[in-house]
């Protein structure tokens, strides 16, 4: 049990310090969103980690701002979407469910 409580955090801390080194060349707006993401998603990881209703609350919170940060990060990426990929986005999930 003692791993859990260090290999969870562990995980998501490398990422983002792994994504702090690599990100440097990265427009200020980008790197933030996606730094913030990461961090609350951190946060919120570590808050689940432990039991109690308020705890719960916190960890569903961390991880909404988490979710805001990565759809604001995408959304300033200004990706363009083809149709295929679309496509695939929305069908692979039902396919997955359905095949369950």
């Amino acid at each position: 049990m003692a791993l859990y409580y260090i290999s969870k955090p562990a995980l998501l801390f490398s990422l983002l310090s792994f994504f702090l080194q690599r990100s440097a060349q990265w427009s200020g707006g980008l790197r933030f969103w996606f730094g913030m993401a990461l961090a609350f998603s951190l946060i919120g990881d570590v808050v689940l980690m432990f039991e109690g209703e308020v705890l719960f609350l916190a960890g569903m919170v961390a991880f909404s701002l988490a979710h805001t940060g990565y759809i604001l990060f995408y959304v300033r990426l200004k990706l363009r979407y083809t149709w295929s990929a679309v496509l695939i986005a929305v069908l692979f999930p039902i396919l997955v469910l359905l095949a369950m």
